[in-house]
């Protein structure tokens, strides 16, 4: 035992210096928080501009989808959003842009919080101003302010606990009711399922708490899944679309708004799969998210494992990647799937990282930093070959500013 407590401490020792070289300053965190914000608030503007003017088909749309016409799946944010509205007398438009803005602005909140508890290195920074990370939604706007903000949030608020080293039953609560609202406001909550269980392990492992609680809690997120998966699978909504429609027109909405999200309901897995068929037929779509793909997973191949075998630090997101795979069978969103997966694997890494478990394995030079976090972006959806990144974009932000006004 004493000869494995040796070798740990020098593994130890030798990570702490490759992490002292590398170790971003305190400055360096705000302006990566700097940066990320200026991302956000342009992103909350431009969707402003949208809501203005009636909303958009499928980033406010989807948010309306609710249970007036009957349990259906995705209806579970529709409802409070219509119920607070009702209650408030405040326009319902108004009421789902300001609880998405509070959402996101949690979600970010939350990510910084955990990202500056304590140093961080380069290839930390790299991945925080990563283009699949918080800035994707400011890249391509219209894979912004969808509903996997909801199930961030019960994820975030899991893995601070986690770092604070406890685990209350009030916290157990929160986390289990805020995944269950995500899983019934839409089903791709499903599918992140892996990365709350390993965050269940690590309670244990990290002794915060015992085998039996682990057993319970990981099966509540499983059953939790799979009563969703069921429920979404049966109460699809084929022919509550024009029900769903007519109710939110009486609310005060353009039936435009239905146009996108909402009509979709109308559709089952098969029209998915021919949907995704079509344009992985047509077009390189495949090596585009591949390289995508590669390229935001480029940052964690610079970090090495501490007491942790190589074959889990490799199997685990492996095994998460695969869970998610589903999701691209049946919807041609391959930029948001891909954003989704590397913003759990992420913050998982923060977390490690926070806890010792992952370092660095190369001292990483800024200027290999900057052309990776400028140079390119990816498509939500629908496009072959990636953006070019920062350039291009102000270009086009200037041009869609320019356009509100003309």
């Amino acid at each position: 035992m004493r000869k494995r407590d040796n070798k740990e401490a020098e593994v130890t020792v030798t990570m702490k210096g490759v992490v002292e070289k590398d170790q971003v300053t305190t400055a360096s965190k705000i302006l990566a928080a700097s940066v990320v914000s200026i991302g956000l608030a342009c992103t909350v503007l431009m969707y402003f501009f949208e809501v203005s003017h009636g909303g958009n088909t499928w980033k406010t749309g989807d948010w309306l989808i609710n249970y007036s016409s009957g349990f259906i799946r995705r209806g579970a944010f529709g409802e409070v959003a219509l119920f607070l509205s009702h209650i408030s007398g405040f326009d319902l438009l108004w009421t789902v842009f300001t609880l998405q803005f509070l959402l996101l602005s949690l979600v970010f909140f939350l990510v910084v919080v955990i990202f500056f508890r304590t140093d961080r290195s380069r290839v930390e920074l790299m991945i925080f101003l990563s283009p699949a990370f918080l800035l994707f939604p400011f890249y391509d706007m219209q894979g912004g302010f969808r509903k996997e903000i909801l199930v961030y949030i019960p994820f975030l608020i899991y893995v601070l606990y986690l770092l604070k080293g406890r685990l209350p039953q009030h916290g157990i609560f929160l986390v289990l009711a805020f995944y269950a609202f995500a899983l019934f406001s839409h089903e791709l909550a499903v599918f992140v399922l892996p990365f709350f269980i390993i965050v269940t392990i690590l309670f244990f492992y990290l002794k915060i708490i015992e085998a039996r609680p682990m057993y319970v809690l990981a099966a509540s997120f499983v059953i939790l899944a799979g009563i969703a998966l069921i429920f979404s699978s049966i109460f699809l909504g084929i022919g509550k679309a024009s029900a769903i429609c007519n109710h939110l027109v009486s609310n005060g909405l353009d039936s435009k708004i239905c146009d996108g999200a909402i009509n979709c309901l109308e559709q089952n897995s098969y029209d998915g799969m021919l949907w995704v068929a079509n344009i992985f037929f047509q077009n390189d779509y495949l090596a585009t998210y591949i390289f995508a793909l590669i390229l935001s997973l480029l940052p964690f191949y610079f970090l090495k494992s501490v007491d942790i075998p190589e074959k889990y630090v490799y199997a685990f997101p492996t095994i998460a990647l695969l869970f998610m795979l589903p999701l691209y069978v049946f919807a041609v969103d391959w930029g948001r799937w891909i954003h989704i997966y590397i913003f759990f694997l992420s913050v998982l890494v923060f977390a490690l990282a926070d806890m010792g478990y992952l370092k660095p394995c190369i001292k990483l030079p800024i200027i290999l930093i900057l052309p990776y976090v400028l140079l390119w972006n990816i498509p939500h959806c629908c496009h072959t070959g990636l953006k070019i990144g920062a350039a291009n974009y102000f270009k086009k932000i200037l041009f869609e500013v320019a356009s509100i006004f003309v």
